[in-house]
């Protein structure tokens, strides 16, 4: 009976080539590292960047976990696929094997190519600052936006890839033997060598919002001490964020619960003195410059003075009310204010500080303090309304 012809080798150092065989094992060793730590310390960067420019990126622990098992897994993983690479390099074979091997190779370049594209596209997000139609997503690099299964997906793929590629031109099946027990054993020792300490840069962002931090913990502790209402995460989490998108319909429900003119809860009167206090960034591009002058960052001062002559029967009710409008004096008092005089434009303080309002947004805060102050019923209260600073004005920077 007539024996099947096979081109494949069985799969041994002598007819790879032990020199070929070595400078495979070191190059998918260095490779190895290499991108474990590129990938780790990639996404780090990035997140500290985010942070930099907006709020602090957190990912839950189980969720760092998973990128730091991915990663490490991944990296070797690819780091087999060059080792592989290597070993098929053009040696003084028949001219057969030398096409299937430089066919193999192709394959395996451009899966690897593919892979790493596709990891930094989703893992850490390195082109999304150059992909069209992308915006600033703080939330980029959460596990959840692709879903854990494509991970898994793409550590599968290169597993059965990497043993199918070797396998189309060595007979190596017992390749498996070293393979599995290398790739178990190795993925939680690398992924517990490229963990990172995050605690610094915690730190850094606390610091530079420790003012805002404070007072949302300080109010929040009142709020359950006095009047035994609490707050779910989800609400705290966000109200320490400035730009989130989450922020926008909190804002929206908090001005609309004071333009309905009907009796706003004591829940929401505390929610408005951080979000009067924090000064988040209702309006967001291009609207903030067309509106602010009109727009508030809040519920408006006058709503404000509805609920306390309409509302106002309650001794707690009012004191967080009169609270409430004097955070308002404080961002008079701390802000720009723009005065428009004849063309030019003017700053009420120095030097320049981010936030401003409008001279109308501070006649109402003005006119509406003063009215307060000569209220006999609200005499109690007073206390509570700090002092208005002049206005000044000073020529605009140029």
């Amino acid at each position: 009976m007539r024996k099947k012809f096979s081109y494949r080798m069985p799969f041994s150092i002598s007819n790879i080539g032990k020199r070929q065989f070595r400078m495979g094992v070191f190059a998918g060793l260095i490779a190895t590292i290499a991108l474990a730590f590129g990938f780790s310390y990639t996404r780090e960067t990035l997140r500290v960047v985010i942070t930099s420019m907006g709020d602090l990126l957190i990912d839950e622990p189980f969720v760092e976990r998973f990128y730091e098992y991915f990663f490490a897994c991944l990296s070797i993983l690819l780091g087999f696929l060059i080792a592989i690479w290597i070993w098929l390099l053009d040696t003084n074979q028949n001219r057969c094997n030398r096409r299937r091997k430089r066919y193999f190779k192709t394959i395996g370049y451009f899966i690897f190519w593919m892979t790493i594209w596709g990891v930094f596209r989703m893992g850490t997000n390195v082109f999304i600052y150059f992909s069209s139609g992308h915006g600033f997503f703080h939330d980029s690099l959460k596990v959840g936006n692709h879903g854990p299964l494509l991970y898994y997906l793409i550590v599968l793929f290169l597993f059965l890839f990497n043993f199918s590629l070797l396998n189309s031109v060595y007979k190596s099946r017992n390749f498996l033997l070293v393979y599995i027990p290398l790739l178990l054993i190795g993925t939680p020792l690398l992924a517990k060598a490229i963990h990172i300490d995050k605690s610094t840069v915690h730190s850094i962002h606390y610091a530079d919002n420790k003012r805002n931090f404070d007072f949302i913990k300080l109010t929040l502790d009142e709020a359950e001490q006095d009047h035994k209402i609490t707050y779910n995460r989800l609400t705290e989490r966000l109200l320490h964020q400035k730009y989130h998108d989450g922020l926008v319909p909190l804002i929206d429900e908090v001005i609309e619960s004071f333009n309905s003119k009907k009796e706003v809860s004591l829940d929401t009167i505390i929610l408005a003195k951080i979000i009067v206090h924090n000064r988040y960034r209702h309006l967001r591009g291009s609207d903030f410059f067309k509106h602010y002058q009109t727009r508030w960052w809040s519920p408006h001062p006058y709503a404000v003075r509805y609920q306390l002559y309409n509302y106002g029967a309650s001794s707690k009710k009012k004191e967080e009310l009169f609270k409430l409008f004097s955070q308002f004096i404080t961002v008079a008092n701390e802000c720009n204010v723009y005065v428009k005089n004849e063309e030019l434009l003017y700053y009420r303080t120095e030097p320049y500080r981010a936030f401003w309002i409008s001279e109308n947004q501070y006649q109402f805060i003005t006119e509406i303090r003063e009215e307060l102050l000569s209220e006999e019923k609200f005499e109690e209260y007073h206390y509570l309304l700090p002092e208005l600073k002049e206005l000044k004005l000073y020529s605009r920077p140029h």
